[in-house]
C-alpha cells in the first residue's frame, strides 16, 4: 500500500478533502489495545472531536505528519479532541509492538497508539494509502477523509480542528476563502510557525502537566467501599500512582508503593494507586485488585479506576505514572515509570514536601 504526499496542486487539504467528498463513513467501530495497555473502543470517544490515523513507522510522509499531530494534540486534548494512530507495520505483531514503542518514546508522542488489523481499514471506503486521516466531530458524526501529507497540513489541521471545538466561528458558506465547505481560515501570520503552546485550560476539567499544578480533585470509592476524597488529604503530601494489576510494571511499581508507605506513613504520608483495570465491570475490578493487594500484602489504599479518571490526567501516556503533591495540593513531581532513578526522585519530593518539623 503506497505511502501519499500530495501532489502539489493538492496541497492544501481542503482540496483533498473535495476530491474525497463521496466517501463517506456511515459509522465506524475498533476495539484495540493500545501500547499502554489500555482497551480502546469507539464508543469512549463520542463526546469528543476524534482523529484516526491510518500511518506507519515506515511511511515517510506518515513520519512527517506525526509531530504536528502531537502539537494538534498536546495543544487542544483538554478543549475535547482526541487522536488515536493505528499503525500498520511490516513485521510481526511482537516486532511490530516494539518498533512502535521505541518510535513513540523517540518522539514524545502521548496520544494512544495502538497496532491496526484489517477490520479497521476494511472500513474506509476504497483506502488508497498512507497516512489516511478520519475527521469525526462530536458524537462520532464522521466529517471527511483526507489521504497525504503536504506543506499546508498542520495549518489546515488546527483551523478544522478549532472550528469542530467551538473555539472558532465558521466561514459563511459559500466563502471561496474556505474552500466551499471548509472553515474561516486563521489570521495569514497565525501558522507561519508550529505553536505547541496549550490553550488556556477550561476551569475544572483536567489538570496541566508538569509541576505548580493545583487543579486536580476526585472522590471515589477505595477497594474496601470507604469514600476517598483528594480533598480530605490536604495538609500531608501525596503519593497518587496510576497503576494496575496486570501489566508488565504491576508488580515493581507495588514494591515501591509499598516501601513509601512503610517508610513515610508515620509522616502523615498519602500512599494512593488509582488502579486502571481491563475489566468494566465495577465488581470485577474490586476483586482483581484485591486479590493482587492480598497477593502482595499491600497495605496502601487502592481504589478501581476507569476512563473518566484518565481524563483527569493531562497526555496521560499509560502506567506506570507517579504524581507526588505537596500539603497543599499541589502538584511537584510528574513521572512516567517505577525505576530505582524514579523511586530516589519521589522519595525526593516527598522529602521536600514534607513539614520543615516533621522530623
Amino acid at each position: 500500500m503506497p505511502c501519499h504526499r500530495t501532489h502539489r496542486a493538492l496541497l492544501a487539504l481542503p482540496l483533498l478533502a473535495a476530491s474525497l467528498a463521496a466517501q463517506q463513513i456511515e459509522s465506524f467501530h475498533f476495539d484495540l489495545t493500545t501500547l499502554g495497555g489500555q482497551r480502546i473502543q469507539q464508543s469512549q470517544f463520542e463526546h469528543s472531536v476524534l482523529l484516526v490515523d491510518f500511518w506507519g513507522t515506515w511511511c515517510g510522509p506518515c513520519v512527517s505528519a506525526v509531530p504536528a499531530l502531537q502539537r494538534m494534540y498536546a495543544k487542544y486534548k483538554h478543549h475535547g479532541l482526541e487522536i488515536v494512530g493505528f499503525a500498520y507495520e511490516n513485521a510481526p505483531p511482537e516486532q511490530a509492538a516494539a518498533q512502535l514503542r521505541e518510535f513513540a518514546a523517540a518522539r514524545g508522542l502521548t496520544y494512544p497508539l495502538a497496532l491496526g488489523t484489517p477490520a479497521e481499514k476494511a472500513q474506509v471506503p476504497g483506502f488508497r494509502g498512507y497516512p489516511t486521516l478520519l475527521f469525526f466531530g462530536r458524537g462520532l458524526q464522521f466529517r471527511k477523509l483526507d489521504v497525504g501529507f503536504g506543506p499546508e497540513f498542520e495549518r489546515e489541521l488546527e483551523r478544522w480542528i478549532r472550528v469542530e471545538l467551538g473555539l472558532d466561528a465558521p466561514a459563511p458558506e459559500g466563502d471561496p476563502a474556505a474552500g466551499g465547505d471548509e472553515r474561516r481560515p486563521a489570521p495569514p501570520d497565525a501558522f507561519d510557525e508550529p505553536d505547541d503552546t496549550p490553550e488556556p485550560l477550561p476551569a475544572g476539567v483536567i489538570f496541566k502537566p508538569g509541576d505548580g499544578d493545583v487543579g486536580f480533585a476526585f472522590e471515589e470509592d477505595d477497594v474496601d467501599g470507604q469514600t476517598l476524597r483528594f480533598a480530605d488529604l490536604r495538609g500531608a503530601p501525596v503519593v497518587l500512582a496510576l497503576t494496575s494489576t496486570w501489566d508488565p510494571e504491576a508488580v515493581h511499581t507495588s514494591e515501591l508503593l509499598q516501601a513509601l508507605h512503610r517508610d513515610y506513613s508515620e509522616r502523615g504520608v498519602h500512599v494512593i494507586a488509582a488502579s486502571l483495570e481491563l475489566a468494566r465491570d465495577r465488581q470485577r475490578k474490586v476483586a482483581a485488585i484485591a486479590k493482587f493487594r492480598e497477593e502482595h500484602g499491600l497495605r496502601y489504599r487502592l481504589f478501581p479506576a476507569g476512563l473518566a479518571f484518565q481524563k483527569k490526567i493531562h497526555l496521560f501516556t499509560g502506567v506506570p505514572l507517579l504524581l507526588v503533591f505537596d500539603g497543599d495540593g499541589t502538584l511537584v513531581l510528574r513521572e512516567n515509570g517505577a525505576s530505582d532513578e524514579i523511586a530516589a526522585k519521589v522519595r525526593a519530593a516527598v522529602d521536600a514536601a514534607l513539614p520543615k518539623d516533621g522530623g
